[in-house]
């Protein structure tokens, strides 16, 4: 809380299943942080209405979540490294997904 600097008090929260939110607002473009993608370096994002969809390091997106991707995204490796954290990665497109807007 302290990190925030007080922020994480000026944000709406939503508690919900994200199924049910998927079908709910079936208007969104929904990326997909997947092993197997196109290349994210090479993606032009949709500047609105967007989802970025992270799965947990271990497990990845619950399959059950793999009808509502509109788009399967991937940050290519480079030398040997086998994966990312997830907050890196997430850091990662975000950057890109905001980098023309």
């Amino acid at each position: 809380v302290q990190a925030t600097m007080g922020s994480i008090f000026r944000l709406n929260v939503l508690v919900t299943s994200l199924a049910d939110f998927f079908k709910e607002n079936n208007q969104l473009c929904v990326y997909g942080a997947l092993l197997e993608g196109e290349n994210c370096f090479a993606t032009r994002f949709q500047q609105s209405h967007t989802v970025l969809l992270m799965g947990n390091e271990g497990a990845g997106i619950s399959s059950k979540l793999f009808p509502f991707i509109s788009k399967k995204i991937t940050i290519p490796k480079l030398g040997h490294a086998e994966s990312l954290n997830v907050g890196i990665a997430t850091g990662i497109l975000c950057a890109e997904m905001t980098k023309y807007n």
